[in-house]
């Protein structure tokens, strides 16, 4: 019930995070690089600054990033619906 219950939600997250990198992946630039902490996290392990992340090539990536996980996204809320896992009594 409860593996379900966490399954559900991150495949809701892992589509809605791919809707919007495909369609709006400037305002996703736009909010992560006025988050201190995302910035912070991409400064410390990547050395990636504000303008990287706004800039042509960065916001290209993200389209493509959405484009390729967009279909992964609709088989897998397709699988929720459809009752995959089978968890539980038949």
């Amino acid at each position: 019930m409860y593996i379900r219950l966490l399954l559900s939600t991150l495949v809701v997250i892992f589509a809605v995070v791919s809707v919007a990198f495909l369609f709006f992946p400037r305002a996703v630039a736009d909010i992560v690089s006025k988050s201190r902490i995302w910035v912070g996290y991409l400064r410390f392990l990547y050395g990636i600054s504000v303008e990287d992340i706004r800039s042509p090539k960065a916001i290209r990536w993200m389209r493509i990033q959405g484009l390729v996980t967009f279909p992964v996204a609709i088989v897998l809320v397709y699988a929720m619906l459809n009752g995959f896992p089978p968890l539980g009594s038949q």
